[in-house]
């Protein structure tokens, strides 16, 4: 049985929401191969939202390799560590853009957001 490693090592903003927090999200990862997949999630707690997304490129592997196969990732707990800090880093910069109350910078914090990603 061969077990399947994988890391992922991009995080990218693609657009957001500063009213819900919601991230629409493209994800790199390498499973043997590199691939990428779109989510839209809510930012309401950062550590919680890097598990589920640890979590949920697990499932989606195991869908595509057959669920009997074991998937693993070198260092998960850092990994989750260094993921909830960049969402709460993209949570400062949503909470700074709705506190903002003139016009100016405003559009230069939304492009700040827009241009985030964590490399890994």
């Amino acid at each position: 049985m061969n077990i399947i490693k994988f890391n992922i090592s991009k995080i990218k903003i693609d657009n957001f929401s500063p009213k819900d927090k919601a991230l629409d999200l493209t994800i790199h990862f390498n499973d043997g191969a590199n691939k990428e997949i779109s989510k839209i999630v809510e930012i309401n707690d950062p550590y919680t939202l890097s598990e589920f997304i640890v979590s949920d490129i697990r499932g989606i592997i195991k869908q595509a390799k057959g669920n009997v196969v074991p998937i693993t990732i070198t260092d998960e707990e850092e990994l989750i560590h260094k993921i909830s800090i960049f969402f709460s880093k993209v949570a400062d910069k949503i909470d700074n853009i709705k506190r903002t109350k003139v016009a100016e910078g405003y559009l230069q914090l939304i492009r700040e957001v827009n241009n985030m990603q964590l490399k890994l």
